[in-house]
């Protein structure tokens, strides 16, 4: 069995009183990959936001590489290796050749030209 690198058991968040996560549970084993899929509204973002340490939760248990953690801020994510590409879409807008680069945590810079093709 592959080691489990995120485990997230019940979790909730609300904004003003609105739900937008509800006893949601995710695990995330090495070698694996997933598809978080759902209309706008259903909470993906705000899931991911909870893993990676942007908000924390109202409810729920969270567990990486073994570890039980308490809230998350963005860089003790990151120190845990847990990054996202948050859903931005105006940050191409002043690139207009954005095609042929590639984003990372570090700014900007041309892709593999195996992946523009």
């Amino acid at each position: 069995m592959t080691e489990e690198l995120v485990r997230a058991e019940h979790i909730g968040k609300s904004f003003s009183g609105v739900a937008a996560l509800r006893d949601v549970s995710l695990s995330l084993r090495s070698g694996e990959v997933h598809a978080l899929l759902g209309e706008n509204g259903a909470g993906k973002s705000t899931l991911m936001k909870i893993v990676s340490g942007v908000y924390t939760r109202d409810a729920g248990e969270l567990w990486i590489m073994g570890e039980q953690v308490a809230d998350l801020t963005p860089h003790s994510a990151q120190e845990r290796g847990i990054a996202i590409i948050h859903q931005e879409l105006n940050l191409c807008s002043s690139r207009p050749k954005a095609r042929g680069s590639c984003t990372s945590p570090t700014g900007w810079r041309s892709c593999p030209r195996s992946w523009t093709g």
